[in-house]
């Protein structure tokens, strides 16, 4: 097996078992669909936390419990893109300063922070990132450097207090970089464009509801 690197190139070999003998040819040019890459993730008013697994067809699966009933309850969550190689997203939760994914402890200083969205890897190195804002409005880059450890920090901008909703949202333009959707208060909708660099210079444009089903 040869898992690609996200930079064109493939990691070394690995076996996969045995048996394969019977096989008389492979093919796939593109990543292997298995349930459990992409979910979406869901929190009821009592806080009993469930996933919807996909079945790769578009449609999602039946929903299943997560936890203790109302274990969830005032938890400060969020369900963010595949932060290492593994194609699986991670449930990240910030407590008592320090940020924990899935349910082990990363770094310390997270309290400052009232949004954290995992759009993917924004700066192009194969490893999924973080963005987080702060109580000013101010978005700053987390670059995720594997081992469960940030690199230092990167200051995006400024204003971001003027959206209440945003969305780590794949690639949306077809470039093979992330992407991140805001929306504002009184309703707009806008697309920020992921560049793919170290200070990822996100491009900001309208993007209208009628469009949002066809990009």
């Amino acid at each position: 097996m040869y898992l690609a690197d996200g930079h064109g190139n493939f990691q070394d070999r690995r076996t996969w078992g045995d048996g394969w003998n019977i096989a008389s040819s492979f093919n796939t040019s593109s990543a292997n669909p298995f349930t459990g890459k992409s979910e979406i993730l869901g929190r009821n008013a009592q806080g009993t936390l469930c996933y919807y697994p996909v079945m790769n067809n578009g449609q999602l699966a039946g929903r299943q419990q997560m936890g203790n009933t109302a274990g969830w309850a005032g938890a400060d969550l969020s369900y963010v893109s595949s932060l290492d190689t593994d194609g699986q997203p991670e449930l990240v939760e910030i407590a008592n300063n320090w940020l924990y994914e899935d349910g082990a402890v990363v770094s310390a200083g997270w309290s400052r922070y009232n949004l954290v969205v995992g759009p993917g890897d924004l700066n192009n190195d194969g490893q999924g990132d973080l963005l987080a804002r702060d109580g000013s409005g101010t978005l700053w880059l987390q670059r995720y450097n594997g081992a469960q450890s940030f690199a230092s920090r990167l200051k995006v901008g400024g204003g971001w207090n003027a959206y209440d909703k945003n969305v780590g949202a794949g690639d949306l333009t077809g470039d093979g970089l992330a992407d991140l959707v805001a929306r504002t208060g009184d309703g707009k909708l806008y697309l920020y464009t992921g560049q793919g660099r170290l200070r990822p210079a996100l491009q900001v444009a309208p993007l209208h509801r009628s469009r949002l089903a066809t990009v």
